[in-house]
C-alpha cells in the first residue's frame, strides 16, 4: 500500500494566488509497528503452543525445560480428536525384563506422520518399565510430529534426555541374551521292538525324560 499523501497550501510570489501540491508523509511509528510485528499464530516460526499447556512445563536442574507425554497428548487431542495414536511392544517384555515400544501418529486418513521409539529396563522402573516406554515413546512422537519439539531435550542430539534408561535396558537385553537356556534337544525315539526296558516307551515313541537309556 503506498504511503499517505498531504496537500500543503503555497502562495506566489505576489501573496495573492495559492496551489495545493501534494506532499508525501513519513509513515507513522504505529504504522511501522503494524507491518512488522509478527502473527501470534506464526510465532516461532510454528505451532504456538496454548497458554494452558504452556503452564505445564517443567524445568529441569540444567536449565532446560520439559514438556511431560501426557500434555503432548492433550495438546493434540485438542488439535485433532480424529487422529490416532498406536503403540507397538517391538521388543522384550515383562518377562524379558526390559521393553522397547514403538509409538506412531496417524491421520484420520491412516497416513503415519510421525513415529518414536523408547527403550526401559525393569532395573529403572521396577513397577512398570512397559507402560513407562509405552509413555515415553508416545513423547517422542509427538515431539516428532511437532508438539512441545522444543521442550523434549531428549530429542538433542548429543545431550541428556530427561532419564537416560536406554543404556539400562541395552544391558538387561544383553543379559537375557546371555543368559537364555539353549533349546534342549528332544528325547530320541525308541525304535524298538516292542517296549523300552527303561522307561516302557513303546515302538516309534520318544523315551520319557527319566529314561536311563534313551537309545
Amino acid at each position: 500500500m503506498s504511503a499517505p499523501v498531504a496537500v500543503a497550501d503555497t502562495a506566489t510570489n505576489d501573496g495573492t494566488e495559492t496551489q495545493r501540491t501534494p506532499m508525501e508523509t513519513e509513515p507513522t511509528r504505529d504504522h511501522q509497528k503494524q507491518n512488522t510485528a509478527p502473527s501470534s499464530a506464526n510465532e516461532a516460526g510454528g505451532r504456538r503452543m496454548p497458554d494452558h499447556i504452556r503452564k505445564h512445563l517443567i524445568t529441569m536442574r540444567d536449565g532446560q525445560h520439559y514438556l511431560p507425554s501426557a500434555f503432548r497428548v492433550l495438546w493434540f487431542r485438542q488439535d485433532h480428536p480424529d487422529w490416532s495414536i498406536i503403540t507397538e511392544l517391538i521388543e522384550g517384555g515383562f518377562q524379558a525384563g526390559w521393553a522397547t515400544v514403538r509409538a506412531s501418529i496417524l491421520s484420520d486418513e491412516g497416513r503415519v506422520i510421525a513415529t518414536g521409539l523408547k527403550s526401559e529396563s525393569k532395573a529403572d522402573f521396577p513397577a512398570g518399565w512397559v507402560e513407562k516406554a509405552e509413555t515415553g515413546a508416545v513423547g517422542r512422537a509427538l515431539a516428532m510430529a511437532g508438539y512441545g519439539t522444543q521442550f523434549a531435550p531428549e530429542l538433542y542430539d548429543g545431550e541428556a534426555s530427561p532419564r537416560a534408561a536406554a543404556p539400562r535396558a541395552a544391558q538387561a537385553r544383553a543379559h537375557a541374551q546371555a543368559t537364555r537356556k539353549p533349546p534342549q534337544p528332544s528325547h530320541a525315539v525308541w525304535q524298538g521292538p516292542g517296549l523300552c526296558p527303561s522307561c516302557h516307551a513303546p515302538q516309534g515313541k520318544p523315551h520319557s525324560r527319566t529314561c536311563s537309556d534313551p537309545k
